[in-house]
């Protein structure tokens, strides 16, 4: 499982996103990647990944983008 973690003030639609999207769909693992809009809240974002990674049945890949 791939998690994409966008920056700041991006979004699942910002380029890298969907060109990793796109790249894993094409490979037949769209049911592999993860890219959720998350929270401005720093606290929040951290929540929302971390239960996204216990729902994981094995160690996720981590790829953040920011500035």
């Amino acid at each position: 499982m791939i998690l994409y973690l966008h920056g700041f003030r991006s979004a699942p639609a910002s380029v890298k996103a969907s060109r990793l999207q796109a790249h894993m769909a094409a490979r037949g693992l769209a049911d592999a990647y993860w890219c959720a809009q998350l929270p401005v809240a720093p606290d929040a974002a951290i929540a929302r990944v971390e239960a996204q990674i216990a729902r994981c049945d094995a160690p996720p890949t981590l790829v953040g983008s920011s500035l």
